[in-house]
């Protein structure tokens, strides 16, 4: 809260090589400003979002794990100011 400035970052497609000693990935880091949400009805739709990503078959149980969990999670937004990204997928193979 102090220091709002941060990144995310987020690494896929992740192959370990052992015997080249290496790995081969994709990844993006995304820097920006975050807040943490305190708004009941923002947070909600935050992590109603993530988990129609995430668990799309299972929402049937969304609203009882918010009544349940919502008054104890954190939620934070980042305003995202830029995007960088790497990949080493085809280098080594």
């Amino acid at each position: 809260r102090l220091h709002p400035r941060g990144c995310l970052t987020c690494v896929g497609e992740n192959q370990v090589l052992p015997e080249r000693y290496t790995t081969l990935y994709a990844s993006a880091v995304a820097f920006g400003t975050a807040r943490e949400l305190t708004d009941a009805r923002e947070k909600t739709e935050a992590l109603r979002l993530l988990c129609r990503r995430y668990a799309p078959n299972h929402m049937d149980g969304f609203d009882a794990a918010m009544d349940a969990s919502l008054g104890r999670t954190a939620v934070w937004c980042i305003a995202v100011e830029e995007i960088t990204g790497k990949s080493n997928r085809n280098n080594h193979r």
